[in-house]
């Protein structure tokens, strides 16, 4: 892959984590894209639902303060199902994208309109949807610029895109400390990799490429609990505690700088077509 898969450009070199890195627009990533199902292990509930609840309902605030009336909403990478159910309770007209079997399942027998395919790959209507939700999903897509090119199309004028992202500028610098092996003792697991490693400039690029405006990036709140496991011997207590303490400097930081410097676990992202 001589080219970055986000801007085009050329200016690629490889990473000490594996990844390579693009000096054009900074994302990380695989040489090799791969794609699949991502495993939980029986945590699909904490890992969907339970800790993200604060966080769909961030969203569902945004959107409807943006459109009052409500209107289309499409939800991509749905799971099963729990941000378009709290968006269809408050008057939106909801479907979802979601790529596993038994997910669509799922939703299908609560009543859902879910599509099973890539939203690449489906060829929807143009000018469609008032707003296009993705959370956690950009970062996982085979081919995420295609993707932001059929968001953008399928997307009302002033439509509205909201994604949350993991943010590389946390998560590669830490995967470089534990790979230092300062922490291998504790079982730590905290840095977290993808096919797609976003910043905020990152983001920025790939968005305006596509031609979307008002791009609005700003730290995310954390996930509730530890979803994923990734405390080791210090525990669930400990991660929540970590994850209040950085995000409060994340946001300190966040503040002193005018919004230049986005230093979050995760990134939040609003953008109009």
């Amino acid at each position: 892959m001589n080219n970055c898969p986000i801007c085009d450009s050329k200016e690629i070199k490889n990473n000490s984590a594996g990844l390579k890195l693009c000096n054009g627009c900074g994302v990380y990533f695989f040489g090799r894209q791969d794609f699949a199902e991502p495993l939980y292990n029986g945590k699909e509930t904490d890992v969907y639902n339970k800790s993200k609840i604060k966080l769909f309902n961030y969203g569902l605030k945004v959107l409807n303060s943006c459109f009052p009336q409500k209107g289309r909403l499409l939800d991509i990478g749905a799971a099963y199902g729990d941000f378009i159910k709290l968006a269809k309770k408050a008057g939106w007209q909801v479907e979802g994208v979601e790529l596993s079997d038994k997910m669509v399942q799922d939703d299908r027998q609560k009543g859902l309109t879910m599509y099973n395919k890539p939203i690449e790959d489906l060829d929807l209507k143009s000018n469609s949807y008032e707003a296009i939700t993705a959370y956690e999903v950009f970062s996982q897509m085979k081919t995420t610029r295609k993707a932001v090119l059929e968001i953008y199309k399928i997307l009302k004028p002033q439509g509205v895109l909201i994604i949350r992202e993991f943010n590389s500028t946390f998560h590669i610098k830490l995967l470089g400390l534990l790979n230092m092996k300062l922490f291998s003792f504790l079982n730590l697991q905290p840095g977290i990799t993808h096919n797609f490693n976003f910043n905020k400039r990152s983001l920025e690029a790939l968005l305006k490429k596509a031609g979307f405006k008002d791009i609005k990036i700003v730290n995310s709140r954390s996930t509730m609990g530890d979803p994923y496991g990734t405390g080791g011997k210090l525990g669930s207590v400990f991660v929540s505690v970590f994850k209040t303490m950085y995000y409060i400097l994340s946001q300190g930081i966040y503040y002193l700088s005018f919004g230049g410097l986005c230093v979050g676990s995760s990134l939040v992202v609003v953008a109009r077509k």
